[in-house]
């Protein structure tokens, strides 16, 4: 017992005496008052906001680049097309490519001297690139010199649509015929074609196509407009049978005399018209009515006045006689009750 009290009392005094550097500490770097951030605040940059830009308005399509490298091959080589293009919603080349991306390439092996055409299209038109390459024999053979011949430009004789106004869901047939070209294609969406020839097409609304036709010497294109026409619904005014037709004579008009306005008013129906009323607007405000209390058979007419206890004066107001304008009658035809004029009136 004596000897563990006597260890315990040894291990204390040890501990007592290790001095306190030996010991590991953890160093808190405390910020100092002049680095601390008031309350609210932030020590952050704020973002840099871009100024907003206007939208960019609809152009025609950008053709960036269109080239083939190289320009000059020998018979049985190669040579690679490529191009960039913005703004286009429709890219084809012709001849033999057809539909391409906005940025590409493509090898191609021409056997004789040809020109390639790009044409980029979007809603506000059609833009157009060229590509030549020239190919050169395999070998070279002595001959005797001949004078160049230059080929001349593509012709089209004809190029139309028929007709060139349709309806909704309704078509028109493309016509052409062209001459010395090596390529011809039709934009946007036919690609390319033969040298004469038709194509029927259904446009949703008005489209122009575009004949392109190119050869050695260079390019032609010549377009044409299929237009479509809106579609208007109509009521239609029907004529029924033993119904009167209310309207006023539009020989006439509409006169001002002494303080009132004079009219004439027929009966243009099928049968005969019940007593009514009719009503005076200055200016789209009624001002006046007045009660018809004759019957009036088909093809009658008959001269009333209305009047509102206006003086004349040198300001101009819109006067408007509206005939039955309780509904009383059930007319053939209701569209055609008003009639309007202007007098200087105030």
């Amino acid at each position: 017992m004596c000897k563990c009290l006597w260890y315990a009392v040894l291990s204390i005094l040890l501990i007592s005496l290790i001095p306190l550097s030996a010991v590991g500490c953890i160093n808190v770097n405390m910020p100092s008052p002049s680095n601390v951030p008031a309350p609210g605040t932030s020590t952050d940059k704020p973002p840099k906001v871009d100024e907003a830009t206007p939208p960019v308005a609809d152009v025609l399509p950008t053709i960036e680049s269109f080239s083939a490298s190289p320009e000059t091959i020998t018979s049985g080589k190669s040579s690679t097309l490529s191009w960039n293009v913005k703004n286009a919603t429709s890219i084809m080349i012709a001849p033999d490519i057809g539909t391409v991306s906005a940025t590409g390439s493509k090898e191609v092996k021409p056997s004789a001297l040809i020109t390639y055409v790009l044409t980029a299209t979007n809603a506000d038109g059609t833009s157009y690139g060229q590509a030549t390459i020239q190919v050169s024999p395999s070998r070279i053979t002595t001959v005797s010199p001949k004078p160049e011949l230059v080929a001349p430009l593509p012709i089209i004789e004809s190029f139309s649509a028929s007709p060139e106004t349709i309806t909704p869901g309704g078509s028109s047939t493309l016509n052409w015929n062209v001459k010395n070209a090596t390529s011809i294609m039709i934009v946007p969406e036919i690609g390319s074609v033969s040298a004469t020839g038709s194509k029927a097409v259904k446009p949703s609304t008005a489209t122009m196509y575009t004949l392109i036709a190119s050869n050695a010497s260079g390019m032609l294109s010549k377009p044409v407009t299929v237009n479509v026409l809106s579609v208007k619904v109509v009521k239609p005014e029907f004529q029924v049978v033993n119904k009167p037709d209310l309207l006023h004579n539009p020989i006439l008009g509409l006169k001002l005399k002494d303080g009132q306005i004079l009219y004439v008013m027929k009966n243009g129906g099928q049968g005969n018209s019940a007593p009514c009323t009719n009503a005076l607007f200055v200016d789209g405000i009624k001002v006046a009515e007045s009660n018809i209390p004759v019957i009036l058979p088909p093809g009658a007419l008959v001269s009333y006045k209305i009047g509102w206890g206006l003086k004349p004066a040198t300001e101009p107001h819109t006067f408007e006689v509206r005939l039955d304008v309780k509904n009383t009658n059930d007319e053939s035809n209701e569209n055609n009750n008003s009639m309007s004029a202007t007098f200087n009136f105030k």
